[in-house]
């Protein structure tokens, strides 16, 4: 999987593509422990919808809308350190 796959919309993949190198210079382990963690969070809140509890999930989804973020401000940091 490319960084750019994080991203639906094809700019944002181009963008996050062309920064790829950079990214792994600056911060290549950090994007692999936020990948690992918004997969979590994204079985959790799977997890706890199995189970009918909304609040659970709806705290897991908010974590792993967080965690994009950041994802995106390593992308815009990257993009920046080139």
């Amino acid at each position: 999987m490319t960084f750019g796959e994080f991203w639906p919309d094809p700019a944002l993949q181009r963008a996050a593509n062309a920064n790829w190198h950079a990214l792994e210079r600056i911060g290549g382990g950090m994007v692999a422990a936020l990948r690992h963690q918004i997969d979590e969070h994204q079985r959790l809140a799977d997890e706890a919808l199995a189970r009918g509890d909304r609040e659970t999930a709806r705290r897991h989804d908010e974590e792993v809308d967080d965690l994009f973020g950041q994802l995106e401000d390593l992308l815009a940091y990257a993009g920046g350190a080139r």
